[in-house]
């Protein structure tokens, strides 16, 4: 079995193979460290982050800060994919539509013959969806291929001191959505500023997985992981609740605990 460093090594080495490199940025760790990692070996190589209507808030802040950090070049493209009818649907499709229209709309802004790179790493277990049409359009998962798992990219990340290492996943506003409801600019507006609301209110909670969802018409159900709820006051609850429904958006606001892949 291969220890952290070979594993990094092999990255290193298939890096230097590919020549300059695009990495598909999204302001998380994953990807982040595949920023650094493809920067390092070749500083031609540059970044991309799909800009829409489903990118969390602050999602294009972060990922400034870490391009920075790197020094590597940033091109933020303004995509499509929320436009798409097939995307709209909300079928358990929709993310193999994202990352189709994603990846073709920022390869039409590469210079030619960079590889696409993500942060897929070796804990995202199967072919989901999202994967396999990253690997129809040639996208490469080199921490997966060189058997980094997430725990280790954290611990990777760490050490070269990247300002993000430590932000919990944050999945688009989408995911918010139950499949077979219909996908709504409106929709994704509202989830945005939901979430805003309780990281302002609730500053700590950026710290942990933090979600606004809709089960269903005129309810917000906020979710977080048990850390979370553990510490989240009934006082801030309640401020939560009555920010949220005073922006007209809600009749009910509810709290629960966050489970993966629930509302899929």
């Amino acid at each position: 079995m291969l220890n952290l460093e070979n594993k990094i090594s092999i990255v290193r080495q298939t890096l230097l193979d590919l020549g300059p490199t695009c990495t598909l940025l999204s302001g998380g760790v994953d990807s982040s460290l595949m920023a650094y990692l493809a920067h390092e070996i070749h500083p031609k190589s540059t970044a991309a982050i799909a800009v829409s209507e489903s990118l969390y808030g602050d999602s294009l802040d972060v990922t400034r800060l870490v391009a920075g950090y790197i020094g590597i070049s940033l091109f933020e493209v303004s995509t499509t994919e929320t436009q798409d009818p097939k995307y709209i649907l909300n079928t358990s499709r929709r993310c193999a539509v994202c990352r189709e229209v994603t990846v073709d709309q920022i390869t039409q802004k590469l210079p030619p013959g960079f590889v696409l790179l993500s942060g897929v790493n070796a804990s995202d277990v199967g072919e989901l969806p999202g994967i396999e049409a990253m690997n129809n359009s040639g996208v490469r998962h080199l921490l997966k291929e060189s058997g980094v798992t997430k725990t280790e990219v954290i611990q990777v990340a760490k050490s070269y001191g990247l300002p993000n290492w430590n932000r919990p996943p944050m999945a688009c506003l989408s995911s918010n959505i139950p499949r077979g409801i219909m996908i709504s600019t409106e929709q994704l507006t509202r989830l945005g500023k939901g979430l805003k609301i309780i990281h302002t209110r609730v500053p700590h909670s950026k710290n942990f997985i933090t979600r606004v969802r809709e089960p269903k018409p005129g309810v917000a159900l906020v979710v977080s992981e048990q850390k979370m709820l553990d510490i989240f006051t009934t006082q801030q609850r309640e401020d939560v609740r009555n920010q949220l429904l005073e922006t007209g958006d809600y009749e009910v606001v509810e709290f629960g605990l966050y489970v993966h892949g629930q509302m899929n």
